[in-house]
């Protein structure tokens, strides 16, 4: 199986550890900031060419991700985003990343896993879309998580603070092939 995963968070620098569930770690930012909750909205969408947006994955097709959040009053935003294969803490990255990434957004290994993350304090609501090409080959289901933070920038109380977590699941789909007759 594959896991994609995201977080955000406060921290003008991006995370300094896994937040977003991959090889087992926490869920959510709560550690450092308020508890999880459903105030805070969380969303992936995975477009193909076109902008379809699709659940299944065809082997080295790359697609567009696009991570959204939201919260009634916090305005500012930080996440993290994962793509792993495997399960528990025996994840891994699975497929790659593209090189150009939008403002305020970096990429990062930690734990032979490779996240997209904020690099600055992102003011909502939060809409960031960056290209991933799947894996070469069938690895089974391809996960998706994501960990959205969303603050209130007041730089020292944290309780304020609401993350929240959603995950989507692509699954292989090999294209039908066809011979000329």
């Amino acid at each position: 199986a594959v896991t994609l995963g995201t977080v955000l968070m406060s921290n003008s620098n991006g995370p300094s550890s896994i937040y977003n569930g991959v090889k087992g770690n926490p869920s959510n930012c709560s550690s450092c900031h308020g508890p999880a909750s459903t105030a805070t909205t969380a969303t992936i969408r995975v477009d193909s060419t076109g902008g379809v947006a699709v659940t299944k994955y065809v082997a080295g097709m790359t697609y567009t991700v696009t991570v959204t959040g939201s919260h009634t009053t916090n305005t500012e935003f930080g996440f993290q985003f994962a793509a792993v294969s495997g399960t528990g803490s025996a994840q891994v990255k699975a497929g790659t990343f593209g090189t150009t990434l939008p403002t305020q957004v970096k990429k990062l290994t930690m734990s032979s896993v490779d996240f997209i993350e904020h690099s600055a304090t992102i003011t909502g609501p939060l809409s960031k879309s960056f290209t991933w090409t799947a894996p070469a080959t069938n690895v089974g289901d391809v996960k998706m998580y994501l960990t959205v933070n969303a603050v209130d920038g007041n730089g020292g109380n944290n309780a304020a603070d609401i993350s929240n977590n959603t995950v989507s699941t692509l699954t292989f789909y090999a294209p039908p092939t066809s011979v000329a007759t």
